[in-house]
């Protein structure tokens, strides 16, 4: 069986815990096509992976495998609580860091990945 062209995401680390994709994730999350970057009926995309720190969220629902961009919604409550759809390339998701308060003072912290979620469309993500 020929390596998966997403391999080599599962060996970044998202943060000291977690890598960015597991290999379950990578079996999951479809490759990036044109049709994906532009749905026509958004509520009804299909999210198959949940990164998350504080009031932040972003759900994949695609991934181009050679470049590392992730086509899916994030969503800050603090400062876009509506959100929006796009392409995130991988850097970006590693340098998020969103300032949360732990025992009285001010911490930045990395995204993590929601072990426990599955694929369903992102209008019900949106609504967990």
């Amino acid at each position: 069986m020929p390596q998966h062209p997403g391999l080599w995401l599962t060996q970044i680390r998202l943060n000291s815990s977690q890598t960015l994709l597991s290999e379950s994730d990578l079996l999951c999350l479809p490759g990036l096509t044109s049709s994906s970057r532009n749905p026509r009926r958004l509520e009804e995309q299909v999210v198959h992976l949940h990164l998350f720190a504080g009031a932040y969220s972003f759900w994949a629902a695609a991934a181009d495998y050679q470049s590392g961009d992730f086509i899916g919604f994030s969503r800050d409550h603090a400062s876009d609580p509506g959100g929006r759809w796009g392409v995130v390339p991988y850097m970006r998701l590693l340098d998020i860091r969103v300032s949360i308060k732990i025992d009285g003072a001010m911490a930045l912290i990395p995204l993590e990945r929601d072990r426990h979620f599955q694929s369903m469309s992102l209008w019900k993500a949106l609504e967990l």
